[in-house]
């Protein structure tokens, strides 16, 4: 019998261990490690393990201790739970946060509110973890301000990408009561500021970069809210507050495009399926920013 293996199907086998597993194998010989760290192995086992069934779960116990487990979906009773060590550090104590997940990857940070300056991207596959420099938009005390924080991967530079966007209160003393909950949100005596200060961290550069992210004026993201990455861009549920809106606040999403480094807000996508049933046959005919929001559409 050949001792020869194809490689097509040492290809194969490879691209479905878990990175553990290959970082060992690197030391079989030469042209395993070859393999295995070449970056065309890298992109076939990255596309690979994005069909994976596991689902991260921050379990709060009952002394308070917060804790991370991998869960499979296929698992309907639970009992396969493998807690992980996690490295994260949290500098009011117990307080963690999941800023969010790309290809493994996990981006944690402190969840005690005022603290955003600590964050990793951590891969729990191989224990490792990046921890990332102080942002620039940094303030001496503990607030007073609101901020948001989105994760996401760019696959047209192969790069990962920490969006925070922090919201500082006005300089106007502190905030009054009788103004109403629009002062604190939106201006007033002491309210946040409508329009927020936006910086992205690269993992490929190592630094923080501060933009001008076109964020909509008058939409603001709640600190405990979290982000979906969506077709590659990040997604929050924001409010929205105009002068002309009665006092009143109605939500709206804002959608942060990780190549291009701008946030999308009120716009509306027209598709048209040009083969009924097919769902290849969907092409985006118009996209049309809206000064406001958008009913049903319906025939009379």
């Amino acid at each position: 019998m050949s001792d020869y293996f194809p490689r097509e199907i040492l290809v194969d086998i490879l691209v479905r261990l878990p990175v553990k597993s290959l970082l060992r194998f690197r030391c079989v010989c030469k042209s395993w490690c070859s393999l295995i760290e070449s970056p065309i192995f890298l992109a076939t086992h990255l596309n690979q393990s994005i069909n994976n069934t596991h689902l991260l779960i921050r379990y709060f116990s009952v002394n308070h201790k917060k804790e991370l487990y991998s869960l499979r979906f296929d698992n309907e009773t639970l009992n396969e739970c493998v807690e992980l060590k996690c490295p994260f550090k949290s500098r009011s104590g117990n307080f963690l946060r999941v800023v969010g997940s790309c290809n493994g990857l996990i981006c944690l940070s402190d969840d005690h509110f005022g603290y955003t300056y600590t964050l990793i991207v951590w891969n729990p596959a191989i224990q490792r973890c990046v921890a990332l420099p102080k942002p620039r938009v940094c303030f001496d005390v503990c607030g007073p301000y609101m901020f948001a924080l989105g994760f996401g991967f760019d696959p047209k530079t192969n790069d990962y990408k920490v969006v925070r966007m922090v919201y500082p209160q006005n300089k106007m003393g502190s905030w009054d009561a009788s103004a109403g909950p629009e002062a604190l949100l939106f201006g007033g005596q002491g309210g946040y500021v409508a329009s927020p200060e936006v910086e992205v961290f690269s993992l490929s550069t190592g630094s923080w970069k501060t933009i001008d992210a076109g964020v909509p004026e008058h939409n603001m993201i709640e600190y405990f809210w979290s982000s979906a990455v969506v077709n590659e861009n990040i997604h929050w549920l924001a409010y929205n507050r105009r002068e002309d809106c009665n006092r009143s606040y109605h939500n709206t999403i804002i959608s942060f495009d990780v190549y291009d480094n701008r946030a999308v807000s009120e716009c509306c996508s027209v598709w048209v399926m040009r083969q009924y049933g097919v769902a290849e046959s969907w092409s985006k005919q118009f996209k049309v920013n809206l000064g406001g929001g958008i009913g049903a559409a319906c025939r009379v």
